[in-house]
């Protein structure tokens, strides 16, 4: 993951970045298991972020499994909400999830 980042930001120069942090696929490290913001690299790629959007992590018996369900039937949020098959309590429990990404979102553009 860090490599593609790496890519990403030195082959495509005229692009913001936006970096998401996912706590679901663990922390963001180098091979050597060095974090990411304690390399020097990262301090080189820093300028080019635009934004960073910190997914919260989700409960697994709850919000985590609505999302994980959502994901699997390849929908958005939009379509969760519209979906007269999910439950009102998992609607809940989605919209917990999403708030806090949709306003990191908003506040990036």
């Amino acid at each position: 993951m860090v490599i593609a980042l790496e890519h990403v930001t030195r082959t495509i120069p005229c692009v913001d970045v936006i970096r998401q942090h996912n706590p679901f696929f663990g922390p963001l490290v180098t091979d050597a298991g060095i974090d990411l913001e304690e390399t020097e690299m990262y301090a080189e790629m820093a300028a080019r972020f635009h934004a960073t959007i910190k997914l919260p992590a989700l409960n697994p018996d709850y919000s985590g499994a609505c999302f994980a369900k959502i994901l699997k039937n390849k929908q958005t949020f939009a379509d969760a909400r519209a979906d007269q098959s999910i439950n009102r309590l998992s609607k809940m429990f989605l919209e917990q999830a999403w708030a806090p990404m949709h306003q990191q979102i908003q506040a990036a553009w």
